[in-house]
């Protein structure tokens, strides 16, 4: 009675053939993807070399843009404007547009390379940077400090001249008197000796 057939498992008993074909698999939830990805774009930069790489992929960007712009500004090379003929659309561009991806690649360029972001890559990634920086800041705002320092004495002192000179004024004024006073009364005692001639006595006290 044994028939000796092959028991292909599709009998529903347990102990048929497993072809392995239930995987259990865990995905990371959205919010783990999304926290290393955000985390690798927040690093990328800070890596010299990586940087350097984005800087040499932007250049030679550039330089295509900037040759495709010359090409479609010279209408009459055929060979220009024929090139795409056949193409689709998505990747035919007119001049303004090419003109307009050459400067946002342009910008981003010198965005990546201008001295603030450079700054801010050697804050992000090197402490002593870092430490020389703050080291600086806090040299800047002790010269700042000794700098209103001597503000506020040289206007203390201005203040203190102001009053001393509203002091002396009315005393300078009554010295002026004084001194006018005399020199009337020597002009007068000298005419007195020529035979009452008038006599003017002539110097920097007429200047007073």
């Amino acid at each position: 009675g044994d028939s000796g057939g092959i028991d292909f498992g599709d009998a529903g008993d347990s102990g048929g053939i497993d072809f392995g074909d239930t995987i259990a698999t865990s995905r990371p939830t959205e919010k783990g993807v999304a926290s290393k990805y955000l985390s690798s774009r927040a690093t990328l930069l800070e890596d010299s070399d990586t940087r350097n790489k984005v800087v040499d992929e932007l250049l030679q960007l550039e330089g295509f843009l900037l040759q495709r712009v010359s090409e479609l500004s010279q209408t009459l090379d055929i060979t220009a404007i024929n090139q795409f003929d056949g193409a689709p659309a998505e990747v035919v561009c007119t001049h303004d547009a090419v003109v307009d991806m050459a400067r946002v690649v342009t910008d981003a360029r010198e965005a990546l390379t201008s001295a603030p972001m450079q700054r801010l890559i050697l804050i992000a990634s090197s402490t002593k940077y870092v430490t020389r920086l703050v080291a600086s800041l806090e040299h800047q705002k002790s010269l700042s400090t000794s700098v209103h320092t001597k503000i506020d004495a040289v206007r203390a002192q201005r203040v203190a001249a102001h009053d001393t000179i509203s002091e002396l004024e009315p005393k300078c004024a009554d010295i002026v008197r004084q001194t006018k006073h005399l020199q009337k009364e020597v002009e007068l005692s000298i005419s007195v000796l020529y035979d009452g001639r008038k006599v003017n006595i002539i110097g920097a006290i007429n200047v007073i």
